[in-house]
């Protein structure tokens, strides 16, 4: 898959999306930043009615931006308008998001799981009446929704504790950019004992730097492997599963980057051509990948819009 900003305009949007869908992509994906970009569940539903041959994912809703009677009624509307070939990917929001709204999120495993029962159950058309910790519904019912508006449900998932709520409560994982092989592999083994041998998606964001200048790559590259190494977590979490000391993060976070080597830097970023490219995913399917999401800076999104290789493995 390919994800396609929401930071672009909305014509670019779309003429990526079918140059996408020209050169055999399996689906694209949609972010969304409140404040800062388009709305990514209306840019699908316009997506839907120009690609139909596209499969399309929310990479990711911040759930508390959306009650999830909201989630569940955009999400059967999806459902319906591309014929079935959306995904729901949902996350707890971003430090930074959650800043902006002015909300803490102190139990954000436990307020996404009440969410996704919601949308689940009214999704497959029950009369839903609840009262949790988070939410309280009372007698609310989808009017189409049937077995048949079964949307796929993604959480975003990247600590080990996220990491195993995720594989007994969702339909797949959205793993994090600068996710290495290792990363990966160690999370499968996570999943695995969790999933109790029920078919479930890993997809993971690879970001892709088609470049020939390796020099200017590395720093691209770089830039783009410190914004995400030096969020609280996360960094801790990517490192530690590669097998690398997340020690060197104290410093980081302190402006001192030169424990980060060149070589862990390209274990986290692709750079250079499509053979660079095809090898890294062909290492994440092996780690445990079925659904590989290729990301790219925006100078680069047409042109890798244009790989003339079908880089989706799910079918």
């Amino acid at each position: 898959m390919l994800q396609i900003s929401t930071q672009l305009d909305s014509q670019a949007v779309i003429r990526i999306a079918e140059s996408a869908q020209r050169n055999g992509y399996y689906g694209v994906t949609i972010p969304e930043q409140i404040g800062s970009s388009e709305d990514a569940l209306v840019t699908i539903g316009a997506l839907s009615q120009r690609c139909d041959g596209l499969h399309f994912m929310t990479h990711v809703l911040n759930h508390h931006a959306r009650h999830p009677l909201a989630l569940a009624m955009s999400a059967s509307t999806l459902s319906h308008l591309t014929s079935g070939r959306f995904i729901l990917g949902l996350g707890t929001g971003a430090y930074s998001t959650l800043q902006t709204m002015n909300l803490e999120d102190p139990h954000p495993i436990a307020k996404i799981g009440e969410s996704i029962g919601i949308i689940r159950r009214h999704l497959a058309g029950e009369e839903v009446t609840f009262n949790g910790e988070y939410y309280s519904v009372s007698s609310a019912r989808l009017t189409h929704g049937k077995k048949r508006d079964a949307v796929p449900i993604y959480v975003a998932a990247i600590q080990e504790k996220a990491v195993r709520f995720v594989s007994k409560t969702a339909d797949g994982i959205l793993l994090s950019n600068c996710s290495t092989p290792e990363y990966v592999q160690h999370v499968s083994r996570i999943i695995k004992t969790n999933t109790e041998g029920r078919e479930f998606q890993v997809a993971c964001t690879i970001s892709y730097l088609p470049v020939s200048d390796s020099s200017e790559g590395l720093k691209s590259a770089r830039a783009i492997v410190e914004r995400y190494l030096v969020m609280p977590g996360i960094g801790e979490a990517l490192l530690s599963g590669s097998w690398v000391d997340p020690k060197i993060l104290a410093d980081m976070r302190k402006g001192d980057h030169g424990g980060l080597t060149d070589e862990m830097v390209e274990s986290m970023v692709v750079i250079g051509d499509q053979d660079r490219l095809m090898e890294r995913l062909e290492r994440l399917k092996k780690a445990g990948v079925t659904t590989p999401i290729i990301t790219t800076l925006p100078g680069f999104i047409e042109q890798v819009a244009r790989l003339p290789k079908d880089l989706g493995f799910a079918e």
